[in-house]
């Protein structure tokens, strides 16, 4: 079953190739040019390299370590200004920290401030500097009230001035010696120095901002006040924050949670002998801190008091290491090998990665940013006394692993070591490295007898450090403070709970081995079925460090191991989800952490339970990142073990991107895995007894799927087992169960069926009797009715798939069931039902049975006029799902009936969008099943076309072409809109879709047997690509791109048709975006090639008709696409625009467009946008001697518009309209002023504005054409500024008489009919747009 040599090798190198993608910081050079600019600038110009800056470092969040070779060159120059703006100050010095702080914190928080205060300068004499500069912002902040308010712009140069200063406070010598305001004569060995008390002051008010710089200032104070010169500064902050601890307030949120934080720094850095006598008084407080009000509502107050906890549990205890904990002993990757080959006898696999030298991890499950990362374990966790800073007690010699290659954590926060500091791989364990052993593939025996050897020799050691253990005094508070730590791994939050484990694995390490064996006795307790997911997500976290740690032996891995693999399965439902996933990524990890902490021979026994739970939840687990690290965990136990069975087969399928998909993980890779006998039981139970009776539904149906691929692997199994078990839980009173099986059963019946191995004559009759049971029971009833009729349906479609033999009485209570849901309005249902009408059809009913066709085709067709639109729908559907003999009889009747049901009904209470695309569809499916090659036909010869009898009719072209073609014509026009905006779109599209296909059809009919009129062809086949041509520079962009593939798809077969005017240009227009416009979509693309078309005479109304929905559409940038793509098509040809016999033939097309549409409520809008475009954007004026008839019908055309006109956005396109007209010759803009004029006292005051400033623009640009008098301009200029146009009617009528009478015109008729007219105020009107059909017709030009 393994997988070829060469091709898992491949597969190996793409991905690798794939993760190489970013292996250096590919703009270095740019961020050193940016660096350079700064510093060359002195620091002025920080401010605009920052968001450049920023945007780099941000994209290796995720790989930060590839940042540490330019650190040095990026940090030293930034960090050079800051000192010189500490040592120099001048009038922008505060400006220039500001800002290059910016920069230096947009690097710690890529690669963490650890690595970046490394390379800040540490001279002694900077600290009094740093200390003024922070002085001074804090200052400017204090008195500056702007600056108090931008406050939030100048944290970060806080930061990294606290992150600079917590460097400089280490330095070796007394810190009065650095103060420059004291001097020997008043120094005193009784207080601290005066620099000491300002920082003390300030950070002190820091503590209580919820920002970064309450971390700095506790990181700072915890290196400050543990130094050994400044005992009385410790004794003084800590009695202030026993006081701050139990303050109140407001400011106690903010507070007590830095108080907190910086308490945890103190006991974290301190010395254990500086730090003691307060540690008693210290947990008395926070313990009290704990159950206080506080923290019960703070997260971050509980998780640092639960930092402080630890780090004073740590201060009881001396700071020794644990004799009695785990130590793992050397192994070689050759080793590791040797396992794989006695686990995994392919020679070829074995050899192949023993000669590539394929370490533990197979960089398969890695993600690109863990592939380049560091390993890191533990070397100086403060758990083995260096937290205290006693560094003579702990001698750590190093200990090699078993590889040292990187890894990916299976979880986030599994990634960090659980130390304060950073850790390598050379010292894990406090013991010696044993004797390397000869790498010559030992068995598992051999190993365990090689360890107990080595172990033996170190046993008397051992023996002397238990003794010293055995006499340890423990304080009383331990076991409190380990209460705490158990309990602070059931919080509610997972930050909580980590920093409680961490500290759990701390403070045991340095217990007694019988103390140390009853902590991890509490948490294995935790892994309770009455306990919450918190605590198993808790005890999870601990378990990993207990076990990294050594500290979990053994001997307890047999107990543990069964209760991770449970953890891994982990999912209770709460309402209408469950919770779990956090569980099982914490669970992944425990495994990861066992997989490097134990040797083969110790985890022998625990793989064979694992390994099968780890690959049930990468393939089934209903979340990518616990799949993901599942994954990554079995990676880890392949190559740290090397006695997991097929790892190496299992990796190259199960790796990080394969399972990022979960239908590909469900269908493809587990079925894969269940060719191995030591994973199929696995997998099929957990799908059988889990993930059936999942409470998501998609997840459900998956499963049922999923449980049918699996039928190849062990049919015998789900044959018997799996199928008795579902039967009886069909009708099952919990609905995901009932569900869920006769999901499972459907899709087995049928994929054992296909395998060959149907079921037996028992199991067959239970099966069909599922469906009447479940009806009897009345489930389709209730909560869940509608899952349940989904479900039976696709039962009954895999009975007949399968050929269970029916009782009669069962097949007329199934086809009863099909009907029943044909009927119900959920759309779902009915495409399950038509499914399982087309099986059963062809199953169940014999040819030519007169009754079938009673029952079926003319039942459906009755049903076509049913006043229920969900009957009606779902008999439409019916007709497309009956096989080809059940439908020649009536297929005239069928054909009639279809085609009636696609046109929009009269009464709006009777229209069904839904309904018409069903009818659609089903029209050109019973038109392919008539009249098309008969696919039905067993012995039909493969060189010759079957066709079915109704493709003989002489009148089938007649019968296409009448009832086909010319309704899916008819269909491409719904417009139809409702509440659910332009729901005609979808009928539209099925029409779009459908369309070519039919039209082939009718062109190939057997033209022996029918009669063919081929000039109604080319007619349909020239109305064809008119209609397509116009969905394709439409407004909605599905529809356009549907509409050019189909036009392409035409273009490819148009030798079975009649020519094709202009196909060449056709053909260029809808022609695949070239490589250099790909970026454009395709609908895009339509917009510009096929405007081009409206140079062809035969398609310009078509295409003309498109553009203007898409010109005067609400899409704003849809507008200035197709805009530019009409204007370009109307000026590429002439750009000067005289002879250019386009733009008046686009015009007079337009003109015709516009007579049709006259005040339609869809077109009338975007027709004056287009014709304002049409003005505006080409040189159509220069024609105005030869278009002056034209232009005066656009007047008078815009004036019908305009007449009683309440449709605000349609008046204000006619404004911009009358504006271009104005520039025309006499008598047009003299007609056109007049109309513009009577709009200016239009009862809508935005009209009113709107033509009062377009008219205002409008004169001044036609002051050098000599149309109107310099002296009457101005006149015109003063009246049009000096009246607020939107304001009272009345007000604005006065004006608009002066402007009447200034450009000697009377109010027009027809023009002064669109305002309100004096003496009509007291009429009470109608204002359609104060309705909601308005809006919608308004939005249906969209």
């Amino acid at each position: 079953m393994a997988l070829a040599k060469d091709g898992w090798r491949d597969q190996l190198d793409q991905d690798l190739d794939c993760l190489r993608e970013c292996t250096y910081v590919e703009e270095a050079d740019e961020i050193s040019l940016l660096i350079h600019n700064t510093v060359e600038s002195q620091g002025l110009d920080a401010q605009i390299a920052y968001s450049r800056f920023r945007k780099i470092l941000e994209k290796y969040q995720e790989q930060s370590q590839l940042l540490d070779p330019h650190l040095e060159s990026m940090i030293t120059p930034l960090s050079g200004l800051l000192m010189k703006s500490a040592l120099e100050p001048s009038s922008n010095s505060i400006f220039v920290v500001q800002h290059v702080s910016k920069l230096l914190w947009s690097i710690a928080s890529v690669r963490g401030y650890k690595v970046v205060v490394k390379f800040f300068p540490n001279e002694a004499a900077n600290l009094e500097p740093v200390v003024k500069l922070l002085l001074k912002i804090e200052e400017e902040v204090g008195q500056d009230t702007q600056r108090r308010e931008e406050s939030n712009s100048i944290w970060e140069a806080q930061c990294i001035l606290t992150l600079w200063l917590a460097q400089l406070v280490l330095i070796p010598f007394d810190l009065a010696s650095v103060d420059s305001s004291i001097s020997a004569s008043t120094t005193s060995s009784g207080s601290w120095p005066p620099i000491v008390s300002k920082i003390m002051d300030m950070y002190k008010g820091h503590l209580s901002s919820p920002g970064s710089i309450r971390d700095m200032a506790a990181l700072l104070l915890g290196r400050l006040l543990t130094r050994p010169d400044l005992q009385p500064a410790l004794d003084d902050f800590l009695q202030w924050s026993r006081t701050a601890l139990h303050s109140e307030g407001s400011q106690a949120h903010f507070l007590i949670p830095g108080v907190t934080y910086a308490l945890a720094a103190i006991f974290s850095t301190g010395q254990r002998k500086q730090l003691l006598p307060f540690a008693s008084q210290m947990w008395t407080d926070a313990a009290q801190l704990l159950s206080s009000r506080t923290t019960a509502s703070s997260v971050v107050a509980r998780k640092f008091a639960t930092k402080l906890v630890q780090r004073i549990g740590l201060t009881f205890l001396p700071a020794t290491v644990a004799a009695w904990r785990y130590q793992q002993s050397s192994v070689s990757i050759n080793e590791s090998l040797s396992n794989i080959r006695s686990v995994q006898p392919d020679s070829e696999v074995c050899d192949s990665v023993a000669s590539d030298s394929v370490t533990s991890d197979v960089a398969r499950n890695i993600q690109p940013s863990a592939l380049s990362a560091p390993f890191q374990t533990e070397v100086s966790d403060p758990a083995y006394g260096m937290a205290n800073g006693d560094l003579s007690r702990l001698a750590l010699q190093p200990s090699p692993l078993v590889n040292a290659t990187p890894v990916a954590s299976p979880t986030s926060k599994a990634c960090t070591t659980g130390s304060d500091r950073p850790v390598t791989a050379s010292s894990r364990d406090n013991v010696a490295p044993k004797t390397s052993v000869k790498a010559s593939g030992l068995s598992v025996d051999e190993c365990k007898a090689r360890d107990a050897m080595q172990q033996s020799s170190n046993s008397v050691a051992a023996a002397a450090e238990e003794a010293e253990d055995d006499d340890m005094d423990i304080p009383e508070e331990i076991e409190e403070v380990i209460e705490v730590l158990l309990t602070g791994v059931q919080d509610k939050d997972t930050v909580v709970r980590w920093s409680a484990a961490k500290g759990l694995g701390r403070i045991t390490s340095r217990l007694p081995q019988e103390l140390g064996d009853d902590v991890v006795e509490s948490v294995i307790e935790l892994f309770s079925p009455s306990e919450s997911d918190t605590a198993w997500h808790g005890g999870c976290l601990a378990l990993a460090e207990l076990a990294r740690r050594g500290l979990l032996l053994p001997s307890r891995l047999n107990a543990v191991a069964p209760l991770v693999a449970e953890a891994l399965q982990y999912d209770v439902r709460r309402g209408p989800h469950s919770v779990g996933a956090h569980v099982r990524d914490a669970a992944a990890y425990v495994c990861w952490a066992f997989a490097r902490a134990y040797t083969a021979a110790d985890m022998l026994e625990s793989v064979a339970v694992l390994a099968p739970a780890l690959l049930v939840t990468a393939c089934y687990d209903r979340e990518v990142n616990c799949r993901r690290a599942a994954s990554a965990a079995y990676q880890e136990s392949v190559g740290r073990q090397g006695n997991v069975p097929h790892g190496i087969d299992i990796l190259t399928a199960a790796d990080y991107f394969t399972l990022s998909s979960r239908t590909q993980a469900y269908l493809t890779v587990a079925p894969f895995i269940a060719q191995f006998p030591e994973y199929k039981q696995a997998l099929a139970d957990h799908l059988l007894s889990t993930k059936l009776s999942h409470w998501e539904r998609s997840l459900r149906e998956l499963t049922s799927k999923a449980l049918a691929a699996l039928v190849p692997t062990q049919p015998g199994f789900l044959q018997t087992t799996a199928v008795d078990t579902l039967l009886p839980l069909c009708l099952n009173s919990i609905l995901e169960v009932r569900h869920g099986a006769a999901l499972g059963v459907a899709e087995l019946t049928l994929a054992l069926h296909c395998q060959g191995q149907p079921l037996d004559t028992e199991r067959q009759c239970g099966v069909a009797a599922v469906v009447p049971a479940i009806e009897k029971a009345r489930l389709y009833r209730g909560k869940g009715g509608e899952l349940m009729r989904g479900a039976v349906c696709r039962l009954v479609e895999c009975l007949a798939l399968a050929k269970l033999p029916l009782t009669p009485a069962q097949h007329k209570q199934l086809h009863s069931s099909i009907d029943e849901n044909l009927r119900h309005p959920t759309a779902s249902i009915q495409s399950a039902a038509c499914s399982a009408l087309a099986a059963f059809t062809a199953t169940y009913m014999p040819t030519g049975d007169a009754e079938a066709i009673n029952r079926t085709s003319d039942k459906y067709l009755g049903l076509l006029i049913d006043p229920n639109v969900a009957v009606k729908r779902g008999a439409a559907a019916a007709l497309g799902a009956l096989p080809t003999w059940l439908l020649e009889p009536v297929s005239r009747q069928i054909l009639a009936g279809l085609a009636a049901a696609t046109q929009v009904e009269e009464d709006p209470d009777d229209r069904d969008a839904e309904t018409r695309v069903a009818a659609v569809k089903a029209l050109a499916v019973v038109a392919h099943k008539l009249y098309g090659p008969c696919l039905e036909a067993a012995d039909c010869d493969a060189s010759q076309t079957a066709t079915t009898a109704a493709a003989a009719d002489p009148a089938a072209a007649v019968l296409l072409r009448e009832h086909v073609l010319k309704a899916l014509l008819a269909a491409v026009e719904d417009y139809s809109t409702d509440n659910r905006g332009d729901i005609g779109s979808w009928v539209r599209e099925a029409a779009v879709i459908e369309m070519p296909q039919c039209l082939v059809l009718l062109c190939t009919l057997d033209q022996e047997h029918v009669k063919v009129d081929h000039e109604d062809q080319a007619d349909m086949t020239h109305l064809v690509v008119q209609a397509l041509l116009k969905q394709s520079v439409e407004r909605i962009a599905r529809l356009r791109e549907a509409a050019l593939d189909k036009l392409r798809e035409l273009i490819s077969q148009q030798y079975h048709l009649p020519p094709i005017a202009a196909v060449k240009h056709l053909q260029t227009a809808t022609a695949t975006p070239e490589a250099e416009t790909a970026a454009l979509s395709s609908a895009d693309q339509g917009l510009l090639g096929v405007s081009g078309l409206l140079a062809i005479p035969e398609y310009r109304r078509a295409v003309l008709e498109g553009l203007v929905a898409s010109i005067g559409g609400l899409d704003a940038s849809l507008c200035k696409e197709a805009s530019a793509a009409f204007v370009h098509t109307l000026t590429a040809a002439d750009p000067e625009g005289e002879g250019n016999q386009l733009l008046p033939d686009v015009a007079q097309a337009l003109i015709d467009l516009w007579d049709q549409h006259a005040r339609s409520p869809r077109l009338a809008t975007p027709i004056l946008r287009t014709a304002e475009v049409l003005l505006s954007q080409t040189h159509i004026l220069v024609l105005e001697k030869d278009l002056s008839n034209t232009l005066g019908t656009i007047l008078e055309l815009t004036k019908i518009e305009c007449q009683q006109c309440k449709d605000v956005p349609r008046l204000c396109a006619a404004v911009s309209l009358l504006c271009q007209l104005i520039s025309c010759a006499k008598p047009v803009s003299s007609s056109a002023l007049q109309s513009l004029l009577a709009l200016m006292v239009n009862r809508y005051p935005k009209v009113r504005k709107q033509a009062a400033e377009q008219l205002y623009v409008r004169l001044m640009t036609v002051e050098d054409t000599g149309l109107y008098s310099e002296e009457l301009l101005d006149q015109a200029y003063d009246i049009i500024t000096e009246i607020a146009w939107d304001g009272p009617l009345e007000s604005v009528q006065s004006a608009q008489a002066q402007l009447l009478n200034l450009f000697e015109l009377k109010s027009g008729i027809d023009a002064a009919s669109s305002m309100q007219r004096p003496g009509m105020s007291s009429t009470k009107r109608t204002d359609e747009n104060a309705s909601y059909q308005a809006l919608i017709n308004d939005g249906s030009r969209l």
